[in-house]
């Protein structure tokens, strides 16, 4: 996906969330050029009643 979205000159940065606590995918889109642009707080509630936050990232690709 990336490399499309680079190959497209209308493309100005790509998007994705995480939830907290997924500290392997962090890692992998920040390895990949993401970078944590924003936070939904308590986006997200387990069954146990503990809440998450959503994280957004991004990507620039101009």
């Amino acid at each position: 996906m990336i490399s499309i979205a680079e190959s497209k000159p209308d493309v100005l940065q790509m998007e994705l969330d995480y939830i907290e606590g997924n500290d392997r995918a962090r890692r992998l889109y920040e390895k990949m050029g993401f970078c944590v642009a924003g936070v939904h707080p308590d986006a997200i509630r387990l069954k146990d009643g503990t809440l998450l936050n959503e994280y957004l990232m991004i990507k620039k690709i101009r």
